[in-house]
């Protein structure tokens, strides 16, 4: 199964490539916008984006399919606010099939683009709009995630190192006992590269994840993801195959596509 999909996957990048130079000049954007970590320069984007992980053990498989609703509106160059709407579907071996609304995320982006080098920094949190007893999201959990990172962008090579603290929380910010609230701690860290043209941006994201609390669930997790944007005008088509180098992973290989407008 995993074959059959690595196939469609490479399928649909062929053809992506071979579509690109139809498409008319893109404005020109100091870094080019992430797809697996997502853009972290503050901008005006609205769009749609479906994403695909599966995971297979054995006699185990699990599949998470997503489609979001994502929204950014930019004050300035420096700052913007984000949201995003998330409807997920997931399938279990031996587990009924769920679909429902996600956690909803928000965030503040905060950037200096006036340079090569780009100083980032931001806020990212979801809401606690899912539901605990069949795994998407939860009613009672949310994320907080701050970042701090910088970026360097030439003619046409850019790079973006960003750090990131995930913690989960309730309401009260205190873990709660009685209802078995044990948050999950984390840090992360990417490391995205980019090549920059006229009709499309090469990229190439990588990202560390170290889960060490609650103990002793102290956790690596290791994962790449090469992407593109394929760039019409002001609209970008996006592509990114993230795939997990680590024994003990969440997921073996997904795929991400997203189309959106910037402005």
């Amino acid at each position: 199964m995993k074959s059959q999909n690595r196939l469609h996957i490479l399928l649909i990048a062929s053809a992506l490539f071979q579509t690109a130079p139809v498409f008319a000049q893109a404005r020109s954007f100091p870094l080019p916008d992430y797809i697996y970590s997502k853009p972290v320069l503050p901008g005006t984007r609205f769009g749609v984006e479906y994403s695909t992980y599966e995971l297979e053990r054995h006699k185990y498989y699990k599949r998470t399919q997503t489609v979001r609703a994502n929204g950014e509106f930019a004050f300035n160059d420096y700052v913007s606010i984000r949201g995003d709407l998330p409807w997920t579907r997931k399938k279990e071996t031996n587990t009924e099939t769920h679909t429902r609304f996600d956690n909803m995320g928000l965030g503040v982006h905060l950037a200096n683009p006036d340079g090569n080098w780009i100083p980032l920094g931001g806020l990212d949190f979801t809401l606690a709009t899912g539901n605990d007893k069949v795994g998407i999201g939860s009613k009672r959990i949310f994320n907080v995630e701050p970042f701090v990172g910088v970026g360097y962008h030439g003619d046409m090579f850019s790079i973006a190192a960003i750090g990131r603290y995930n913690s989960q929380a309730n309401r009260n910010f205190k873990e709660d006992a009685t209802k078995k609230d044990d948050f999950e701690r984390a840090w992360v860290a990417n490391l995205n590269l980019g090549l920059s043209f006229t009709y499309l941006d090469l990229l190439l994201e990588y990202q560390y994840k170290y889960l060490y609390d609650p103990d002793p669930k102290h956790q690596s997790f290791h994962s790449i993801a090469p992407g593109i944007n394929i760039k019409l005008s002001n609209f970008m088509l996006g592509f990114a195959v993230p795939y997990a180098m680590s024994k003990d992973r969440p997921y073996d290989i997904g795929a991400i596509v997203r189309i959106y407008g910037r402005f």
